[in-house]
């Protein structure tokens, strides 16, 4: 089976934005495309929260929302030239039917729209935007309600890296680099009141005698994971760059992504544990809701 992108699709605005999004990947990086919409289970507990002059039993709702999701199936399929197999209408919990869909289809990404911050939904959405990063077996791509400019026009990624465990979001950010032809800045985010190093080439020597402790684990964490990403790939990644800001994390990949017009913004998120695993889950739940631009969310490397 060859592998996919899996987008889930509703009738919200946000939806048609990551399907333009998962469409033009599926083409640039020579994937499938497979649309899925979850219906939820029709359950006599619908009836209570349903407003006047809905169906009145679970067989009328299950069929609406059956028939209902077959038209946005049909709809999205007839404008981004999908074929009848590559849609899915499940019935179920929308971020299960979506992880497992993306087991099935072995898919490479998951896309999902975002509602962005103060809308009445967001809470909801983040739910399901939260399990779907948590248990994908692959990275997921949200997409904002409002993109900064044309998706995928750009030729920069910018990558956040805390330290070594964060391989599978760097990994992801080169091979997205080269299908996409763009460069990545790898961005480690120094604590306010730590003195920030200047950027050094990619090819830099290791003697960094003047960092501190952190601030050398860091650079030599980002050069090996960079080294050991693009191995198989050498002369193809010379434009790649190492780049230290300070203080907020959030705010600082957001402005770096926004001054260098980067396409996409690609971090790691692990699914539990520790104060550290907190702390990132923070960063990449607080870039999921105020970018102006997608972000790839990929589960980190757990520490061995």
């Amino acid at each position: 089976m060859t592998p996919s992108i899996v987008c889930g699709i509703d009738a919200s605005p946000q939806a048609h934005q990551g399907l333009n999004l998962a469409s033009l990947l599926a083409e640039r990086l020579a994937l499938r495309l497979v649309l899925v919409h979850a219906v939820p289970a029709a359950t006599p507990d619908l009836l209570l929260t349903a407003p006047t002059r809905v169906p009145t039993n679970v067989d009328q709702i299950d069929f609406v929302g059956r028939d209902t999701g077959e038209q946005l199936l049909d709809q999205a399929a007839d404008t981004h030239d999908v074929t009848g197999d590559e849609r899915r209408l499940e019935i179920g919990n929308a971020a299960e039917r979506l992880c497992a869909v993306a087991h099935e289809e072995q898919a490479e990404f998951v896309v999902v729209g975002s509602r962005g911050v103060g809308t009445l939904h967001s809470a909801v959405l983040g739910s399901v935007s939260t399990a779907i990063i948590r248990d994908a077996p692959c990275p997921t791509v949200v997409v904002p309600p409002a993109m900064a400019g044309p998706p995928l026009d750009g030729d920069r990624i910018v990558c956040g890296v805390q330290d070594d465990e964060d391989g599978p979001a760097v990994t992801t950010a080169l091979r997205l680099s080269r299908k996409l032809k763009t460069q990545v800045t790898l961005v480690h985010v120094l604590p306010a009141g730590v003195e920030v190093p200047p950027a050094p080439p990619v090819a830099a020597p290791d003697a960094n005698s003047g960092f501190e402790d952190a601030q050398r684990h860091a650079l030599q964490s980002m050069r090996s994971l960079l080294e050991h990403a693009s191995s198989d790939r050498r002369g193809e990644d010379e434009q790649h760059r190492i780049r230290f800001r300070r203080g907020d994390p959030t705010r600082q990949l957001l402005e770096l992504a926004a001054s260098t017009e980067a396409v996409l913004l690609v971090v790691g998120s692990r699914r539990r544990g520790t104060l550290r695993a907190g702390l990132l889950g923070s960063v990449s739940r607080e870039l999921v809701r105020n970018a102006d631009r997608p972000v790839v969310v990929c589960r980190r490397k757990p520490p061995t």
